[in-house]
């Protein structure tokens, strides 16, 4: 039976969380990868300068892009996990998390820190409220999605 475009579905809610995972699949891949992972750093690099920051951006031996390369494949298997499975307490744990995230990025560019993550931290605050948000409201209805 097809519903009313406004009518409350729980499979938007998953659809939604999906999204959010395949964007950071898609921005957590090239850290994941050898070799794109520094040149992945080196556009990071770019964009703090084009930010106009004073601080000095790090030079990335090999042994921090090995730490990136770690996160990256975490940061991967994290999204693959919401793609396969959008279910509402992986929501609520992924909501949080951003938060947490957010908080430590914004905390790391108030410090002197780089620009570059108080940008990142805007993604993780905006996906993580559009999670907050999608499952309060879910849950208001009584439409929480699995």
């Amino acid at each position: 039976m097809n519903q009313p475009p406004n009518a409350a579905n729980p499979n938007r809610g998953s659809t939604i969380f999906r999204l959010i995972a395949v964007w950071d699949l898609c921005l957590c891949l090239p850290f994941a990868l050898p070799l794109v992972n520094a040149v992945s750093v080196d556009g990071l690099r770019l964009l703090h300068g084009w930010l106009g920051s004073s601080a000095q951006f790090p030079d990335f031996a090999p042994f921090h892009l090995f730490f990136v390369q770690l996160f990256g494949i975490l940061g991967v298997l994290w999204a693959l996990v919401r793609i396969q499975r959008p279910q509402a307490w992986l929501a609520a744990w992924d909501a949080a998390g951003r938060l947490v995230v957010a908080i430590v990025m914004i905390s790391f560019w108030l410090q002197g820190g780089t620009p570059v993550t108080a940008l990142f931290s805007l993604s993780e605050l905006g996906w993580g409220l559009v999670a907050a948000v999608l499952l309060l409201r879910a849950r208001a209805k009584g439409t929480i999605f699995p």
